[in-house]
């Protein structure tokens, strides 16, 4: 019976992760040195993810719990777990990792409770920063605004943000003229 309530207690543990997390990608990993093992665990760490190692039954009986359907069909051989709570950057470190180190492959993810592959989560990794994509979305609302005002206000702002390289440069001059 404590067998039971202990993984009893794991499930409602891993249920917990996937329901809670923005973005979850198992993956399964076969020959890792000490060295590579140790390299990972570290790179999880320092971007706040959780990483562990879990029992493909105890996973199943969680995804079905939280209403995840299509894992199945991964859940096999060794899976480790990998949980984000807030962004997507565990897909950008699984992915590098992966291309480094071939004892590491993707199986499946999880993105805002739906069920996602290989070729998903290497296009979430492609996506930049949040960071950026903000700068992005502010440098268009500001565009919308000022080239409403140009020609009335005289407004003008430039270099904050040159779209068409992607790529983010220092704000040189914000020249603002009033009539």
């Amino acid at each position: 019976a404590l067998l039971d309530l202990k993984n009893a207690a794991k499930v409602a543990e891993i249920k917990e992760l996937l329901t809670a997390s923005k973005c979850t990608i198992l993956v399964e990993f076969f020959a890792f040195d000490v060295a590579q093992d140790t390299a990972f665990r570290r790179k999880m760490r320092e971007a706040g993810v959780k990483y562990g190692v879990v029992k493909n039954t105890m996973l199943r009986i969680a995804a079905n719990e939280a209403g995840i359907e299509g894992l199945e069909p991964v859940l096999e051989k060794n899976t480790a777990i990998a949980v984000a709570p807030e962004d997507l950057a565990v897909a950008k470190i699984i992915c590098d990792f992966a291309k480094e180190n071939k004892a590491l492959t993707i199986k499946a993810g999880v993105l805002d409770g739906q069920v996602i592959d290989e070729a998903a989560i290497k296009a979430l990794a492609e996506l930049p920063p949040k960071e950026v994509l903000i700068a992005k979305m502010l440098y268009l609302v500001a565009l919308l605004i000022v080239g409403g005002q140009e020609n009335h206000d005289g407004i003008r702002v430039l270099g904050l943000y040159q779209l068409a390289q992607f790529k983010t440069v220092p704000v040189r001059q914000v020249d603002v003229q009033q009539h």
